[in-house]
């Protein structure tokens, strides 16, 4: 999209992602129940083709959102550490009030996998409302994408900002090295004590709601922040190495290798930055709170599709 999309005018640039993304987002989560209808298909590879081509729709929306927000908000408010620090705060604030902290996670701590045919085509919503022609599904959707997916950007993108800033802005691969270390440094805590949070949590909920929200909440700030350096030394060391003398090849190579890889590892579900993650959930899941073990999960939810029956779930 920088290459191609308005390259020369960033401000119409952004405004068409937000369009195209924030649209392509809420259409196909009014339309679920029409794109579930695919779980008919009894063909394996025309349903392989029309799921993952449907998960690429979605995706290139996610991005557009993420873009054209992204772009705006240095547009109009700045690359300042006020500017971040104000995105960053109101973010965090608005996914607190949401109670939805969850949803600013991404991989390397959420997996979510392409071969369970129930979920394939399912956006979760914020108020949980059924899949129906009404004015409660309506708002669940509005209140989801143009509100609370938004907001997830906001707090990514002034963290990001942040550490553009202040972390050897001067050497990128350098900033990016920090960043992976950050990152490795934080998920050996967060994953070997999110049991131990999951039992806090219960306690709390059983006598302190409100700790239990702040405790939840600065838990999931800690994981959000493993994610965001992640995703940070990740691509900061691919503008670095990646032909870094050739944008287009450049984009266009991480593009294909990034598709391809999800795809033929059943996890470009993993990927997408769209749906509801509700944080009251994590004193109540049996669980981790963060499941990453991918061969058994594969396993579990390959058995779950083929059992699952169409008629049904319809």
């Amino acid at each position: 999209m920088d290459v191609y999309s308005f390259k020369d005018e960033l401000e119409l640039s952004a405004w068409v992602s937000v369009a195209v993304g924030n649209s392509i987002i809420f259409v196909l989560s009014i339309l679920q129940k029409v794109s579930a209808a695919a779980n008919k298909i009894e063909n394996r590879l025309v349903y392989f083709v029309v799921s993952r081509s449907y998960l690429y729709l979605l995706g290139f929306g996610c991005v557009n959102q993420w873009r054209g927000i992204w772009y705006l908000l240095d547009i109009y408010t700045g690359i300042t550490w006020q500017g971040a620090t104000g995105t960053l705060l109101s973010g965090a604030c608005a996914l607190c009030c949401f109670r939805c902290f969850r949803s600013s996670l991404a991989s390397p701590l959420v997996l979510q996998l392409d071969n369970d045919r129930a979920s394939m085509f399912t956006l979760t919503g914020r108020l949980s409302s059924k899949i129906a022609p009404n004015p409660m599904f309506a708002l669940d959707i509005c209140l989801t994408v143009f509100i609370i997916n938004n907001f997830v950007v906001f707090y990514w993108r002034g963290m990001w900002t942040l550490f553009d800033l202040f972390l050897v802005p001067e050497n990128t691969l350098r900033s990016a090295a920090y960043c992976f270390t950050i990152s490795f440094t934080l998920a050996i805590p967060v994953l070997i004590g999110q049991h131990a949070v999951q039992l806090v949590s219960q306690k709390l909920h059983e006598n302190m709601c409100l700790l239990q929200i702040v405790f939840e909440d600065f838990f999931m700030a800690l994981a959000g922040i493993v994610c965001i350096c992640h995703w940070r030394g990740t691509w900061l060391s691919l503008d670095a190495i990646f032909f870094p003398n050739n944008e287009e090849l450049s984009v266009w190579g991480s593009h294909v290798i990034g598709y391809v890889g999800l795809i033929l590892l059943c996890s470009f579900k993993s990927s997408l930055s769209c749906g509801c993650a509700i944080d009251k959930t994590i004193h109540e899941v049996e669980h981790s709170i963060f499941d990453l073990k991918f061969f058994s999960k594969f396993r579990i939810q390959q058995a779950a599709t083929h059992s699952f029956t169409p008629a049904t779930e319809m």
